[in-house]
C-alpha cells in the first residue's frame, strides 16, 4: 500500500521550509504527500513555485487571547476540524505530521479521531503549544534541540534536527572568500525586519573608518525597504548589494563570512549547516520567547553574539562589527565552534523520513 501522508504546517517560513525539506525527501521515497497549510499570500507563492500539492485551513489562536477572539477562536477552530476531518477522509491519509503553529491542531486532534499514525516535529528549543497539544496523541515526537527533549515524553522522544533545504545541504561546504573584505548577510526572516534594517543603517556612521573592509549583502524584505536601504548605504559610500527577497539562500550563505539576523529555527538550523558565525537579534514578541533561546543555543556554542534588540542596537551591532574586522581569530573560533554541535540539518530530512515510514 502506497503512503499517503498530510503534512500540516503553520504559513511562515520557519513552518513552511521544514516542511517542504520532508516533503522533498519523502518524494524521493514514493510516498504522495498533501500540505495542508495557514494559506497566506507568501505560503501560496512559495508551494506554487514548488509545485507541491497543497490545500488552506483557517484557524486562529486560542491561548493568550482575550475571551471574546477566544468565543470567536472556538467556533473557527470547531469549523477547522470539520474542514479537516474532510481533507483526511477525500486524501485517504496514512499518516499525518504537524509541524506547528495554529493551524495545525485541528488537523491533528482530526486524525487522532480517525486513529491515523501522528508525528510531531518541533523546531525551536522551546515548543510552542500546538506541538504540546500534538505531542499528547503524537506516536513518535521529533526534536531540533538536545535540551527541547526535556519538554515530551522521553520514550517517544527522538533528536532529529531541524530540516533545511536539499540545496542548502548540498552546498553547505561550499563557503569560500576571494575577497579582503569581511562579507556580511543581513536579514530578518522570510518576512525581512525593519528594526534591523534600521539598526544595521544608524551602525554605518561607527564603521565608517573600515569601509573598505566591508561589503553587505542585505535581503531587505519589501521593494519600500530595498530603495531606503539602497540610499542609505549610497549616502555613506559603504559597498552593498541588496535584494526584497532571496527565494534560495544557498547562495547568500556561501558569499557570508558572518550573518546579521533573527533567530528562528530553520535560521539557525540554516547556520549551524552552512558554519556561519552570527550576530543575533532574536525577534522580542517571539511565543514563549523562543527566539531568544534558540540564539543562546548558539551563544553557548561559541558560534554566535546574542545582542537584544533594545534602543541600543545600533551601537552592538557597530562595535561587535568592529571587533570581528580587527581579528580574523575570533571568526575562525566561531566557525570552529561549530564542530562541538550535536546537530545535523543536513541529515534531519532522511532521519525524520525514517522515523514516519518505519514505526
Amino acid at each position: 500500500m502506497r503512503n499517503k501522508l498530510v503534512i500540516a504546517a503553520g504559513g511562515t517560513g520557519g513552518h513552511l521550509y521544514p516542511a517542504i525539506s520532508l516533503v522533498q525527501e519523502l518524494k524521493k521515497r514514493g510516498s504522495e504527500i498533501l500540505l495542508v497549510v495557514h494559506l497566506n499570500e507568501m505560503a501560496k507563492k512559495i508551494l506554487e513555485q514548488e509545485g507541491i500539492p497543497y490545500c488552506g485551513i483557517t484557524a486562529s489562536p486560542f491561548f493568550g487571547q482575550s475571551f471574546t477572539r477566544r468565543l470567536k477562536g472556538l467556533f473557527q477552530n470547531g469549523s477547522a476540524l470539520f474542514q479537516s476531518l474532510k481533507i483526511l477522509n477525500q486524501f485517504q491519509a496514512t499518516s499525518v505530521v504537524g509541524f506547528g503553529a495554529y493551524a495545525t491542531a485541528p488537523v491533528i486532534l482530526a486524525a487522532a479521531l480517525k486513529r491515523i499514525p501522528i508525528v510531531v516535529h518541533e523546531q525551536n528549543l522551546a515548543p510552542g503549544w500546538a506541538n504540546r497539544f500534538g505531542a499528547l496523541f503524537a506516536r513518535k515526537v521529533a526534536v531540533s534541540f538536545p535540551e527541547t527533549m526535556n519538554y515530551f515524553n522521553p520514550n517517544k522522544t527522538i533528536l532529529t534536527g531541524n530540516l533545511i533545504r536539499e540545496d542548502l545541504v548540498q552546498r553547505s561546504r561550499l563557503k569560500s572568500n576571494s575577497s579582503d573584505r569581511l562579507r556580511i548577510l543581513v536579514f530578518g526572516g522570510s518576512a525581512g525586519a525593519k528594526s534591523i534594517n534600521r539598526a544595521v543603517i544608524q551602525s554605518l556612521p561607527q564603521i565608517l573608518d573600515m569601509k573598505d573592509s566591508l561589503q553587505f549583502l542585505h535581503i531587505s524584505g519589501s521593494k519600500e525597504e530595498t530603495l531606503f536601504l539602497k540610499k542609505s548605504y549610497d549616502a555613506v559610500q559603504v559597498q552593498a548589494t541588496i535584494h526584497d527577497y532571496v527565494y534560495r539562500m544557498t547562495d547568500c550563505y556561501s558569499q557570508a563570512d558572518i550573518a546579521v539576523c533573527r533567530s528562528g529555527a530553520t535560521t539557525v538550523a540554516e547556520l549551524v549547516a552552512t558554519q556561519t558565525p552570527a550576530i543575533l537579534i532574536p525577534y522580542p514578541h517571539a511565543t514563549a520567547n523562543h527566539q531568544t533561546k534558540n540564539a543562546q543555543f548558539l551563544k553557548n556554542l561559541g558560534a554566535a553574539f546574542l545582542i537584544p534588540e533594545s534602543d541600543d542596537l545600533p551601537n552592538q551591532i557597530g562595535k561587535t562589527i568592529q571587533e570581528l574586522v580587527q581579528s580574523e581569530e575570533t571568526l575562525k573560533r566561531m566557525r570552529q565552534s561549530y564542530e562541538k554541535c550535536p546537530m545535523s540539518p543536513g541529515l534531519a530530512a532522511q532521519k525524520l523520513a525514517d522515523l514516519i515510514l518505519n514505526p
